[in-house]
């Protein structure tokens, strides 16, 4: 108390002292008072202190504070707010706040006001993300979103810990970064536990969930975006009959993840080499796969993508996130024209073919693909049963020309299965791109 007085005496020495006059009028001191919101006796770290002064010949124009040891300062707040340090988690930290009033001719409250508070560290809280937790069931890699919070103030929070099922330890991530991707989990139910640390190395409850891995297989990773259970189990009996042991399904209807961490991670960090994506008639989940497909596509991998939707409308240029985009310079496909649903009574229609190559789809819309000519991309044909002059065709792109890595096709494949017959076309076109790897 001597040293603050001492400190601010020599400051004010010189507001103090006047000319003298024929009659002088000694100033009197303003009086000092604090107000601690809540108890007092064992308080959190983080405390709204406030304090006001009475002048009975003047006015309070400020104050100097300070806390145990500390050089004083100046305000003209009436309140303030404070994180008081603690030892650590176990222990109890007192300090004192020294808070004296300045009136308008310079005097100081020749005993400030102070109060004494004990403080006890509070544990900080964590909890998941709103709408971050990934799918119930997934491939091998998880990302979990985390925010910190701790009445001491959040600012408190240092970090967090996390560990699996299958770790022996927790592992410490700065508050800097508030997710986390474990990758190459191993098949199977984990749960995934994580736990708040703040600077007195306090910790919170543990907060858990439970995934559900799937293990992948092969080198092929087929892409399961249709609702339709005639696709998923035309191209499941194709995958299973062709290619046993070699193939990983991703249900991204229903499983894709929150995380573009976890897409990028399935997509290109578990080893596939050719992708085959079928979808529906929703193409919402383009826009969250096509940054991945992208990086996939630019590391020479190939794919082959059943999208009956993505062209529904013509190419936008100045559209540089949109799917159609990722169709030009990704799938090598260009202009896009619709004509008539076709009801066809027992056969093919011919229909007329110029620079553009047409479908022949029996009662289904017909979709005309011309790619750029600067894209390098021829049009194929894919045909059902075994003699193609009298089997439902329809017409694709496939990307380059030369050794082409990318084929793509607008309409629904499985569609023209009816006999029964498996596409026997597409196992060549799968063989090709498997051999290019």
């Amino acid at each position: 108390m001597k040293r603050f007085m001492g400190i601010l005496l020599i400051g004010f020495i010189g507001l103090s002292c006047k000319k003298p006059a024929e009659e002088t009028v000694e100033n009197i001191p303003p009086d000092t008072h604090i107000f601690v919101e809540g108890r007092t006796d064992t308080v959190p770290a983080y405390q709204v202190i406030h304090w006001y002064g009475n002048d009975p010949d003047g006015e309070v124009v400020g104050f100097y504070y300070h806390w145990d040891n500390d050089t004083p300062s100046f305000t003209t707040k009436n309140v303030d707010t404070f994180t008081l340090s603690v030892p650590d988690s176990d222990s109890i930290g007192v300090h004192t706040l020294y808070v004296a009033a300045v009136d308008n001719e310079g005097a100081l409250d020749p005993t400030p006001a102070e109060v004494t508070i004990p403080v006890k560290n509070s544990p900080p809280t964590i909890q998941f993300q709103h709408g971050t937790l990934p799918p119930d069931t997934t491939l091998p890699y998880v990302t979990f979103y985390v925010e910190t919070h701790d009445i001491d103030g959040d600012e408190s929070v240092v970090g967090f810990y996390y560990r699996t099922d299958y770790d022996t330890v927790w592992t410490f991530q700065s508050i800097d970064t508030d997710y986390v991707t474990f990758k190459n989990v191993p098949e199977g139910v984990h749960y995934f536990c994580f736990r708040a640390v703040d600077k007195s190395h306090a910790v919170s409850d543990i907060i858990a969930d439970t995934v559900y891995i799937e293990g992948t297989q092969g080198r092929i990773l087929v892409i399961d975006d249709s609702p339709d259970p005639n696709a998923d189990n035309t191209y499941g009996v194709f995958f299973s009959d062709n290619y046993s042991g070699n193939y990983t399904v991703w249900n991204v209807r229903k499983f894709l993840p929150y995380s573009p961490y976890d897409i990028d991670g399935i997509v290109n960090g578990l080893g596939f080499d050719v992708i085959f994506w079928y979808t529906g008639t929703d193409v919402n989940v383009m826009n969250p796969l096509r940054k991945a497909i992208e990086t996939y596509l630019k590391e020479g991998k190939s794919i082959f993508l059943i999208g009956p939707s993505v062209l529904d409308s013509v190419y936008d240029p100045t559209d540089t996130l949109s799917s159609k985009t990722f169709m030009r310079y990704y799938l090598g496909v260009g202009d896009v024209r619709q004509w008539n649903t076709l009801m066809l009574d027992g056969g093919l229609v011919t229909v007329p073919q110029g620079d553009t190559l047409a479908l022949s789809v029996p009662t289904f819309k017909l979709e005309l693909v011309a790619p750029f000519d600067s894209l390098d991309a021829d049009t194929f044909l894919i045909a059902f049963g075994s003699n193609i002059q009298d089997s439902a065709k329809c017409a694709g792109v496939k990307y380059p020309s030369s050794s082409p890595r990318v084929y793509f096709v607008p309409v629904d494949l499985h569609k023209f299965n009816g006999n029964g017959n498996l596409l026997h076309v597409l196992k060549d076109v799968i063989d090709s791109l498997l051999v290019r790897r």
